[in-house]
């Protein structure tokens, strides 16, 4: 196996986040069939019952528990996995942004330009490079975009006094909004 390229190393700084984000998804769709199995009758409330022999053993049970008994609705989940979604975003957002940023950082020598943190890629000649310009430029206009629009929806939302007084609300928002005062709620978008 070949050691990754100049371009690979930077484009991990995006892969990595998107990485951890689809292990997230295929673990909500894996909750959601579950939880659809259970409320159709296949399988009793734990996920250790259908899977080991001795399904009174109190030790197996607590290893595999899966409480889907106590869910009535699945919107709750979805609200948990919405906050996880956002907390994961909010982290990894100055990753993505640094690695957009250094696509784009480019040093003249002579009458070539190459890539300032990674010298062996020519920003003008290229193939590589000029191929997947159009996704970082999409990229450069989301991480310009996202604090905006997050900034937008908080603002929203405290205005109408649901940011603090909604339950619903302060599961999907409060990991971004909980260790700030009223006043304070767009705190996260300006560190974005």
């Amino acid at each position: 196996m070949a050691p990754f390229t100049d371009l690979e190393r930077l484009a991990a700084g995006i892969y990595a986040p998107l990485l951890s984000f689809g292990f997230l998804v295929v673990n909500f769709i894996l909750h959601y069939v579950l939880y659809r199995l259970y409320r159709g009758g296949v399988f009793p409330g734990c996920l250790g019952c259908v899977f080991t022999r001795h399904r009174d053993d109190p030790y197996l049970l607590s290893i595999f528990k899966l409480p889907l008994s106590e869910l009535q609705s699945f919107e709750r989940v979805i609200h948990q996995y919405q906050r996880t979604s956002l907390a994961f975003l909010c982290t990894s957002y100055l990753s993505v942004v640094q690695t957009v940023l250094q696509f784009f950082s480019c040093t003249s020598y002579g009458d070539q330009s190459y890539l300032t943190n990674y010298p062996a890629v020519s920003c003008k000649t290229d193939d590589s490079y000029n191929r997947i310009k159009p996704l970082f430029i999409t990229l450069l206009v989301v991480v310009i975009a996202l604090p905006v629009v997050l900034a937008v929806i908080l603002y929203r939302l405290n205005e109408t006094s649901r940011l603090k007084g909604s339950t619903q609300v302060r599961v999907v928002f409060g990991c971004m909004t909980e260790g700030y005062t009223r006043k304070l709620y767009f705190w996260v978008c300006d560190v974005m």
